[in-house]
């Protein structure tokens, strides 16, 4: 390295040392612009001064802003299996008898999923905490309240002139029966007239396989639709407010 060359770089430290001013450093007052070009040249022949000249401009468009980037959307399909406490049309899964098959009836349940990922200034971790087991409680992008579940990633990305950005994703999974538990009401005891549990006896023998209750803990008469029971099976929060891009 000769001593001119060697002399440019110990300015340079120098410089940057004192104002912490470096390649990409942002205008003082006009943050559009960037430090993007740099002139050191002595005062004079074999001076001890050096001037230095940075020339600021905004960076081309072939680096534009990451926050200014325009949405992705992607979507798909999971594909899970439930049970069956009704088919298709809405009865029972039952056998002749009125009573629940000994090995349960499943099929396919294809959820539709969708994901919309955008670049942030700083990470939501805190969204990500909140929304991790919610769906939602008002109609989002025309899906019911319960029907919606949210999970939140992101990444840490680095721009040469704009510095560290977060890649996020939001992936958007749709139960178009909603998220809620629903449940034939079965088992081994009933609620009698004294309103104490007692246990359901079959020709003086405790019953080997759950019997049908009517809803209240009582048996289900012969002639009755099976009850069902539904139970929330996550809080539910805004959505339309809170993911409205």
């Amino acid at each position: 390295m000769d001593a001119a060359t060697s002399s440019h770089i110990a300015v340079t430290l120098y410089f940057q040392a004192q104002t912490s001013i470096v390649f990409g450093t942002a205008h003082p007052v006009d943050s559009t612009l960037f430090a993007l070009d740099w002139n050191i040249q002595p005062e004079a022949e074999d001076s001890a001064s050096w001037i230095v000249s940075i020339s600021y401009s905004t960076p081309e468009r072939s680096n534009p802003d990451p926050l200014l980037q325009d949405l992705e959307y992607n979507g798909e399909f999971s594909n899970e299996e439930e049970l069956m406490e009704e088919d298709a049309q809405g009865t029972p899964c039952l056998n002749s008898a009125g009573d629940p098959f000994s090995e349960p009836l499943t099929r396919d349940d294809p959820r539709p999923t969708f994901t919309i990922s955008r670049n942030e200034a700083s990470p939501p971790e805190a969204l990500q905490a909140n929304y991790s087991r919610v769906t939602n409680s008002d109609t989002y992008r025309g899906l019911p309240p319960g029907t919606v579940r949210v999970a939140i990633s992101w990444q840490s990305q680095r721009h040469e002139f704009y510095g560290v950005y977060y890649r996020v994703n939001y992936s958007f999974t749709v139960n178009p029966q909603g998220w809620d538990a629903r449940v034939l009401d079965q088992g081994f005891n009933y609620i009698d007239d004294n309103d104490e549990k007692q246990q359901i006896l079959i020709n003086n023998a405790p019953a080997s396989e759950p019997v049908l209750l009517d809803g209240a803990g009582g048996i289900l008469a012969d002639d009755a639709e099976p009850e069902y029971l539904d139970f929330r099976r996550y809080p539910r929060l805004p959505f339309s407010s809170v993911f409205n891009f």
